[in-house]
């Protein structure tokens, strides 16, 4: 009578663990269950169909390259190919067990060696579990979200290193622009430099103003070096963004296209989120969590198994193909009596499970705040452009009165080329800015996710 009081309060137990467990953060745990199952095949069309707000074919090329022969992405591809293996194998554990064996025996006498017996067996076996408390079920449903999870990190790759490469060729874009500029001022001081020189000669200037020209000279080509160098810096980590395939100098020798104000849909809405990689990702993997929970919780319950074996065994072997034999089992297991052994086991998935719905929550208020920090860095960038082409414009007119009054001996070639040289750097500001603003209107773009405008 205690033996079956005790089996009966396991099975309350058990039956009262199958209760799924509240949750917290509900607003933003509820997005879990609207992540969908269905993954884009081909996300990186959705990729460029996003670059084209930045009229730039040779951007899109460079991305296209990319995702074609960047390792990383050819890594994260192969982890997503094991993770629909794992997932197949794990949808024939629902299938019966088909095992099958053929023997042949001999017994001789150890000195004579004489025949004593010949005994020949074959048997054929099926086992199959009956799935009475959907844990099978459940273990194929955690693993399918595992696969779901890596697919989602698999695009949230190409996100990234979709960005990084963006970021390396407008570096490299602003770095030509900029010494196309300094180029341009050290032919003006070169040109400047000879007609010193010649009035120097003269004696019609000084030789101050020869210094003046020279150190002037001396700091634009340093410039150049210094310019020089982070392009040689950017240019290699693209090289390997590349794989060190598809090496188009076109992409080095490009330039920072005209700025144009780039019309995106700045739709920040919590919604929006679900079509970010991440986030579908962490909600997967925390959806397999909780189906792994339940598998774990269910491992306490009774398993119900039928076992059907079709054998025969004869000295002859004609025999064992006509006289078979066969036998049908049914096997109950109990495997809730090992609940101490199987407690803590339950305790740390559960404990994981709220790992998972932590991680989540925390990947929707980063994902919230991205969002808002972007749009927020663009207006910033957006109204820093506008007051920096109004001071070039200024200064621009600053340089021509200058320069007449340079040539008309009312001021020092000092404080002339000191102009020119604020005129040149604010131009070069300008560009800088102008790179930031495409950087950060993609990052706004590709923090929106995977959605189709």
């Amino acid at each position: 009578m205690k033996i079956k009081a005790l089996i009966l309060s396991v099975f309350i137990i058990c039956g009262c663990s199958h209760v799924k467990p509240t949750q917290n953060n509900s607003t933003i745990l509820s997005l879990a269950d609207s992540v969908s199952t269905t993954v884009k095949k081909n996300p990186e069309l959705v990729i460029l169909s996003k670059l084209r707000v930045f009229d730039d074919k040779q951007l899109s090329r460079l991305i296209n390259n990319v995702f074609l022969n960047n390792n990383d992405l050819i890594k994260a591809s192969l982890r997503l190919k094991e993770a629909k293996i794992l997932y197949e194998q794990e949808k024939l554990a629902l299938l019966p067990d088909l095992s099958s064996q053929i023997d042949l025996s001999e017994t001789r006498g150890v000195k004579r060696r004489e025949l004593q017996s010949r005994t020949f067996s074959s048997g054929i076996n099926i086992n199959y579990e009956i799935d009475l408390w959907g844990k099978l079920s459940d273990v194929n449903d955690q693993r399918q979200w595992e696969m779901i999870a890596t697919a989602y990190d698999y695009q949230a790759s190409m996100l990234t290193i979709a960005a990084t490469a963006a970021k390396y060729y407008w570096e490299i874009s602003l770095i030509n622009s900029q010494l196309e500029n300094y180029y341009k001022r050290k032919q003006i001081i070169s040109a400047t430099k000879c007609l010193v020189m010649s009035e120097f000669k003269a004696g019609v200037k000084s030789e101050l103003d020869v210094l003046t020209v020279n150190e002037t000279m001396s700091d634009i080509q340093s410039s150049i070096y210094s310019l020089e160098k982070q392009k040689e810096l950017s240019k290699n980590a693209l090289v390997v963004l590349l794989n060190r395939k598809d090496l188009n100098n076109v992409f080095f020798e490009s330039k920072l296209v005209e700025y144009k104000p780039i019309e995106i849909n700045n739709d920040s809405d919590i919604s929006s989120l679900l079509f970010r990689p991440d986030v579908q990702s962490a909600a997967a993997t925390l959806k397999s969590q909780s189906y792994n929970t339940y598998s774990v919780w269910k491992e306490m319950l009774p398993t119900f198994s039928l076992n059907f074996i079709l054998n025969s065994s004869s000295s002859l072997l004609s025999e064992v193909l006509n006289n078979p034999l066969n036998t049908v089992r049914s096997e109950i297991a109990f495997p809730f009596f090992s609940w101490f052994k199987k407690n803590k086991k339950i305790e740390i998935s559960r404990v994981k499970k709220e790992q998972y719905e932590i991680d989540f929550v925390n990947i929707v208020n980063r994902s919230i705040n991205e969002l808002r920090d972007f749009n927020a860095e663009i207006n910033a960038i957006s109204k820093n452009i506008e007051s920096i082409n109004d001071k070039l414009k200024n200064q621009k007119h600053e340089m021509a009165i200058n320069r007449s009054m340079y040539e008309a001996g009312c001021i020092s070639l000092k404080s002339y080329l000191a102009t020119q040289e604020k005129y040149y750097i604010t131009k070069n500001e300008f560009l800088q800015s102008v790179c930031d603003y495409y950087y950060a209107n993609l990052k706004f773009i590709l923090a929106q996710g995977l959605n189709e405008e």
